[in-house]
């Protein structure tokens, strides 16, 4: 369910999926498959198959088409935009090329991530939505992670790992993150002294302003001498002639 704002920049964060966007994997899966079936959503089942103790079957729940959503070419556009995700996007790292992944080298997989912070209580929400084979896709899917604190394992991870074992492909282990740290800068403070000089005591002259304090630079930045004035000769012309 969602809420659909008349600001502007609010209307834009619901487009991007933040704001008041409230979705379950259940239903993330069913627009993965309303896009893979050109906008129609299916009707959702839990139970696909119900047998006897003898393997008879008792129940067999049947596709039936639930709502349309949107139009055809929209749902393509859609899905041919998510195999770049998969090719060169924020799922290429886990998925990687064909030669390095056999499930790519017999299908296309259709794919789009989405991570989100929580703050009550303090997790990372990671997500992965796709369907495969793209042009005739038998399974359509979402998968969602929540970590503590750092990332561990990410919904693109899980979204392949579901597609190897569907499909019969032998599993692999995920990738390794790792998140750039940047580097501390020093900060020149009002006291700071450096290292083997001695401590110069402030005088306070009348009024409470200090005096007799020596002024630091900071570590790294060389300091130009002052070279000497050299004396420049300056000449005048009754000098030079004498007159």
């Amino acid at each position: 369910r969602g809420q659909v704002p008349r600001d502007e920049y609010e209307l834009a964060r619901t487009g991007a999926g933040f704001g008041e966007v409230y979705v379950s994997p259940l239903h993330m899966a069913m627009i993965m498959s309303a896009i893979a079936s050109g906008g129609a959503m299916p009707r959702p089942v839990l139970i696909d198959r119900i047998e006897d103790r003898d393997g008879q079957p008792l129940y067999e729940s049947s596709p039936a088409k639930w709502r349309d959503t949107v139009l055809p070419e929209t749902a393509n556009a859609v899905v041919r935009m998510m195999v770049k995700t998969v090719e060169m996007g924020t799922s290429h790292r886990t998925f990687g090329t064909p030669a390095r992944t056999p499930l790519l080298q017999d299908m296309d997989v259709a794919g789009k991530t989405g991570s989100l912070s929580g703050w009550t209580p303090r997790v990372h929400f990671e997500w992965f939505a796709g369907v495969a084979p793209v042009g005739s896709p038998r399974l359509a899917l979402s998968a969602l992670v929540v970590n503590d604190h750092r990332w561990k394992i990410k919904g693109s991870y899980v979204g392949k790992e579901a597609l190897n074992s569907y499909f019969g492909y032998p599993s692999s282990l995920p990738p390794m993150y790792s998140k750039a740290r940047g580097t501390r800068k020093w900060r020149a403070t009002p006291h700071a002294v450096r290292k083997g000089e001695p401590a110069v005591k402030a005088k306070t002259k009348k009024g409470g302003k200090a005096a007799g304090v020596r002024k630091r630079r900071a570590p790294g930045k060389a300091v130009r001498k002052k070279e000497p004035v050299k004396p420049v000769a300056v000449t005048s012309r009754s000098a030079r002639t004498g007159g």
